[in-house]
């Protein structure tokens, strides 16, 4: 692999890099408040969910189950896409490597 190619190759893993971890801080802020609506939820009774621009009456429970069930979603997301990272910090830093001896 040429000089040029490493350093093309380098220019793309940290572009990459740069857009995962963009996309694990949003689900990582998504989980958080999915985490806060559902410590503030009521234990039984009525909620009110925003969908899109309106507030819908919900029953508490329904709701909770329903936040749980998308936190479960986003953790599995978050986690894969902290693994991505990880892979990609890694081959990032092998390259940076190699194209540090090739100068």
């Amino acid at each position: 692999m040429s000089s040029e190619e490493t350093w093309a190759q380098l220019r793309d893993l940290e572009h990459a890099l740069h857009t995962i971890t963009i996309q694990r801080q949003a689900h990582e802020s998504q989980l958080a408040e999915t985490d806060h609506a559902v410590k503030a939820l009521p234990a039984s009774g009525d909620a009110w969910r925003v969908i899109g621009n309106i507030m819908v009456k919900r029953d508490a429970v329904t709701l909770r189950a329903e936040l749980t069930e998308k936190r479960v979603a986003l953790k599995s997301r978050s986690d894969a896409i902290a693994r991505q990272e990880k892979e990609l910090r890694e081959k990032l830093t092998t390259l940076q490597a190699t194209a540090v001896q090739g100068e």
